[in-house]
């Protein structure tokens, strides 16, 4: 099933759905869409949106899926984290009968993969995918090209009334990144940076002097997965530093960077500084300090020194042995 198909079934979303891929944040938005659809009632929430994750959802599913919607027509069952590819000939084979067998009328089910929990390929597919697709309709979440990028950032910027040309919306996506999350966080810096200088129209040199290159939100998104303790998500950057053959050192340079940078926007918020003075301070944009504070919240001083240092030993150990050099770095994401 293509986005499309599915946005036609959203009127009247029925039976199972696979949502799986690289592109987070549309299949975000594209439960949120299947939630409002099936549970309207804010109140009956409760009730009729089930939430499962991880072994929870294979012990509970019969019975989430046996149970009627209360005062409702239908209500959505929604399962998390399944390492689908680890489960057992058995539990695939219950998890899959259970799903194909309950009621498609009364009962939504998404099953929501992260790439890492499902590895599909379309031309060959597993039995593990096979398997899935016969129970769920599945829906692919790719990461998109750069024109629907540029044309999603445009619709942004529309709704905001400030005027931009495709070619800047393109330079955005090549400047920052090709991942929606990000993205969407770059759009929102800029249209508050544009309204707060009061002007109507965007240009190459506000997306230079606001926004954030690929690079450094790689780094920055995975210090802050790794001061989060979202393992999981600081992975995931990790593979992807390697997947695109980044050097390691400079892997690691840039996130000690971040943490340097930090470092130096804690101390100097915890004098009393606000986040105007800290950007004359250390020369940084404004936009970029409160990035970094917003990160900074609830976390002591000494957590992000204990960061820096983890990053001198893996350099010191990078240098000096001929262990994994990627190993090395994912070292950081447990220390």
């Amino acid at each position: 099933m293509t986005i499309t198909e599915l946005k036609k079934e959203l009127k009247t979303p029925r039976g199972a759905y696979l949502f799986y891929g690289e592109e987070e944040y549309l299949k975000r938005y594209y439960l949120e869409q299947v939630r409002g659809a099936v549970v309207p009632d804010e109140g009956l929430a409760i009730f009729n949106h089930v939430k499962l994750s991880g072994t929870e959802a294979l012990r509970e599913l019969d019975n989430a899926l046996g149970t009627l919607p209360v005062m409702a027509e239908q209500k959505l069952v929604e399962i998390r984290d399944i390492a689908y590819g680890a489960l057992k000939a058995d539990e695939l084979k219950a998890l899959c009968q259970q799903i194909a067998e309950a009621d498609a009328d009364q009962t939504v089910v998404v099953l929501y993969a992260s790439k890492e929990e499902l590895t599909v390929q379309p031309k060959k597919p597993d039995a593990v995918c096979k398997a899935l697709f016969a129970a769920a309709k599945p829906v692919a979440f790719d990461t998109q090209t750069p024109a629907k990028l540029a044309s999603w950032i445009k619709k942004h910027f529309d709704k905001a009334e400030i005027e931009v040309d495709a070619a800047v919306c393109l330079d955005l996506v090549s400047y920052c990144s090709g991942h929606m999350d990000m993205l969407s966080h770059e759009i929102k810096k800029l249209i508050e940076y544009k309204k707060q200088q009061g002007e109507a129209r965007l240009s190459k040199e506000d997306v230079r002097k606001v926004c954030c290159r690929v690079e450094e939100i790689a780094a920055f998104d995975f210090a802050n997965a790794i001061l989060q303790g979202n393992r999981a998500r600081a992975y995931t950057i990790l593979c992807d530093f390697e997947g695109k053959k980044q050097k390691p050192q400079s892997v690691l340079a840039s996130i000690a960077a971040v943490y340097g940078d930090l470092y130096r926007i804690k101390l100097l918020a915890e004098s009393g500084r606000g986040k105007k003075e800290i950007s004359q301070a250390l020369r940084m944009h404004e936009y970029r300090v409160g990035l970094y504070l917003d990160a900074l919240r609830g976390r002591a001083l000494s957590d992000v020194a204990r960061r820096m240092e983890a990053c001198y030993q893996a350099d010191v150990k990078i240098k000096s042995t001929p262990l994994p050099k990627f190993g090395l770095l994912a070292s950081l994401i447990v220390s």
